[in-house]
């Protein structure tokens, strides 16, 4: 699922990245292109930490500044449709391995 996620989230990035260099580039599109390099970041350190196959405790622990990081994302300032899936999908993601450790 994190790759599907990175994939995701790093095409729509590409995607805009024409718009970003136009002269006509918002402050709110900037502040969507940078909430999604957040994410993709966070989807990235997620993804290496599941590879070294944590325990369910281990990788609580090893999630929560990454959830921390997450939480500071200003979810209003996405307007996109993939950038909303991957915000709601990486939620998602963080409550259910999260929320097993409480």
């Amino acid at each position: 699922m994190l790759d599907f996620l990175l994939g995701m989230a790093a095409g729509h990035i590409l995607f805009e990245h024409d718009k970003e260099n136009a002269p006509s580039t918002s402050a709110e599109q900037i502040l969507e292109h940078e909430q999604t390099k957040v994410l993709i970041e966070i989807v990235k350190s997620a993804d290496a930490i599941e590879k070294t196959n944590p325990s369910p405790e281990l990788l609580a622990i090893q999630l929560e500044p990454l959830k921390m990081m997450f939480d500071r994302i200003d979810f209003d300032a996405i307007k996109s449709p993939e950038g909303i899936t991957v915000y709601q999908q990486v939620k998602d993601y963080f409550e259910s391995n999260l929320s097993q450790n409480r």
